[in-house]
C-alpha cells in the first residue's frame, strides 16, 4: 500500500462526520488481492514512527482506497470513520506510512512534502496504477484513482483590473510541476469574438516577470491588440517535462468558463450608475428562446461562457426586450456589493 494522495490545506473539498473540512490521507492498495492495514502506523514526524495506529482490522480491498482525516481528532475504531493525531502542514512536513513492526516505512513524502495550497491535493500520479512521480491534482479526488496529474496552474490574476486602451495587460500564474518540473507555458488571448492569439510565459526575473524560479509565471497581452469597450479574454496552458498538461481555467463541463477576462474601459462611458458589460457573439440568438452564450464583466469580475436568452412572451416583438441570464454552477454573479450572489438574472 502507498500513500496516494493527501490534502494538507481543505478548505471546500470533502467534509467528516462532523460537517469539518479537515485535511485528508488516502491510502492505496494497488495489489490484486486484500490487504489489513490494522497495526500499521500514519505519522507526520520521522521522529515517531507510531505516532497513530490503524486499528485491527482496516481491510483494503484490491486496487481500493481509504481515507483517513487528519484532523488531530484521534478515532481509531474498526469499520468508522478514521482521524489521526495530528494535522496535516500546508507549509511542508515528513509523511510516512509505516508497517506494523514499527519501523519499516511502507510509503513516505521525505523529508518533507512541499508548500501546499488551498484544495489543491498532492500525491502519485496514476498511470493507471501508481507511479512514482509527484504531482499536485487542482481536482482532488479522494477514495477514487488519482489520474496521470501533470503542471497545476493556480492564482491567475491580471493587472489593471479595468485597463485603459494604453494599458497593456499583464498576466501571472502559479503554476506548480512537483516532481516533473513545468517546461513551459504559454497565454492564449482573444479579442472579442476573434482569432485565438498566443505568447510564451516566464518566470525569468526579466520583466514583467518579478523574480525568477518562484512558481510564479508571467506574459503580456499588449495594448494595441484591443480597443477601448472590447473584451478581451485569456487562458493558460502549461506543459511539465514528461508532456503532460495542465490547463485555466479547466473548462471541465459545457456549463463552465472557457477564458479569463477583462475589458477594456471606454471613455464614452459615462454615468453614476454602476455598468454591465455584456457580450454576445450572434445578438439575434439572445434574442430568441433558444438563448446562446455571452460573457459579462461588472464590478471588477468577469464571467465567461454564460447562457442568455429572451424572457417573456410579451416582450418579444419590442424593440427593447427583456433578457435572462443563467449562471453556471459555482460561478454565481455579484450584482451588488452589499448583498448575496445570484443564480440568475432577469
Amino acid at each position: 500500500p502507498v500513500i496516494s494522495e493527501f490534502l494538507a490545506s481543505n478548505q471546500d473539498g470533502i467534509e467528516d462526520e462532523d460537517g469539518d473540512s479537515s485535511d485528508w490521507i488516502e491510502i492505496h492498495n494497488p495489489r490484486a488481492s486484500s490487504i489489513d492495514l490494522g497495526g500499521g502506523y500514519l505519522t507526520d514526524d520521522a521522529g515517531n514512527l507510531t505516532r497513530w495506529a490503524f486499528p485491527m482490522p482496516t481491510t483494503l480491498g484490491p486496487g481500493s482506497s481509504i481515507v483517513v482525516f487528519a484532523s488531530n481528532k484521534n478515532r481509531a475504531v474498526s469499520g468508522q470513520e478514521l482521524h489521526t493525531d495530528f494535522k496535516l502542514s500546508a507549509s511542508g512536513e515528513y509523511l510516512a506510512l509505516v508497517q506494523s513492526d514499527g519501523v519499516t516505512i511502507q510509503s513516505q513524502f521525505a523529508p518533507e512534502f512541499p508548500l501546499q495550497y488551498p484544495d489543491i491535493s498532492y500525491g502519485l500520479r496514476f498511470n493507471p496504477s501508481p507511479q512514482s512521480d509527484e504531482s499536485y491534482f487542482a481536482a482532488p479526488t479522494p477514495g477514487a484513482p488519482n489520474g496521470t496529474g501533470g503542471p497545476c496552474v493556480q492564482e491567475v490574476t491580471s493587472s489593471p483590473e479595468f485597463p485603459s486602451d494604453q494599458d497593456d495587460i499583464i498576466v501571472t500564474a502559479r503554476i506548480l510541476g512537483a516532481t516533473v518540473p513545468v517546461a513551459n507555458a504559454t497565454l492564449t488571448s482573444r479579442v472579442m469574438y476573434g482569432f485565438e492569439s498566443s505568447v510564451s510565459f516566464a518566470d525569468d526575473g526579466i520583466a514583467p516577470d518579478l523574480v525568477a524560479g518562484d512558481e510564479l509565471w508571467t506574459a503580456t497581452i499588449p495594448a494595441s491588440a484591443s480597443t477601448p469597450g472590447e473584451m478581451v479574454r485569456w487562458k493558460v496552458l502549461a506543459q511539465d517535462s514528461g508532456n503532460l498538461m495542465g490547463l485555466a481555467p479547466p473548462h471541465l463541463t459545457a456549463e463552465s468558463a472557457e477564458y479569463f477576462g477583462t475589458v477594456i474601459a471606454d471613455p464614452n462611458v459615462t454615468s453614476a450608475l454602476s455598468t454591465i458589460y455584456w457580450f454576445v457573439e450572434n445578438p439575434s440568438q439572445a434574442d430568441s428562446i433558444f438563448g446562446t452564450q455571452c460573457s459579462l464583466w461588472h464590478l471588477g469580475e468577469f464571467y465567461d461562457n454564460q447562457f442568455c436568452r429572451r424572457r417573456g412572451g410579451s416582450t418579444a416583438y419590442y424593440t427593447k426586450k427583456s433578457y435572462k441570464i443563467d449562471f453556471n454552477p459555482g460561478e454565481k454573479f455579484r450584482m451588488f456589493e452589499e448583498h448575496g450572489r445570484m443564480e440568475e438574472i432577469n
